[in-house]
């Protein structure tokens, strides 16, 4: 599989804000581009948005709220996409997954 770990993307926010999945989404980062790209393992932020981005994202709600939605996001993709992608805590997990030809 490949080699490239990338250590910050905000796509899981994207996902929850526009209702996308991981698979074949437009943007810089999807399942597909990740793939062909040799990519190993990437790391999903989860962040908070804070109350002065709300507007500019046009999302609202309770901080913590907005964490627990990203969370279910993420979670939901991984399911879904268990075929390609499995979610992995530690370097050993990353390099089970490559080994296994999944995405970390």
């Amino acid at each position: 599989m490949g080699h490239i770990v990338d250590l910050h993307c905000d796509t899981i926010m994207e996902c929850m804000l526009k209702g996308q999945g991981l698979a074949g989404r437009p943007g810089h980062i999807n399942l597909e581009k990740l793939a062909k790209a040799g990519s190993m393992a990437q790391c999903f932020a989860l962040f908070t948005i804070s109350n002065d981005m709300q507007d500019e994202c046009n999302y609202h709600g309770e901080v913590y709220d907005i964490y627990n939605k990203m969370y279910e996001t993420f979670a939901r993709e991984m399911e879904l996409n268990k075929d390609v992608i499995r979610q992995a805590r530690s370097a050993e997990e990353i390099l089970k997954n490559n080994a296994e030809g999944k995405l970390s």
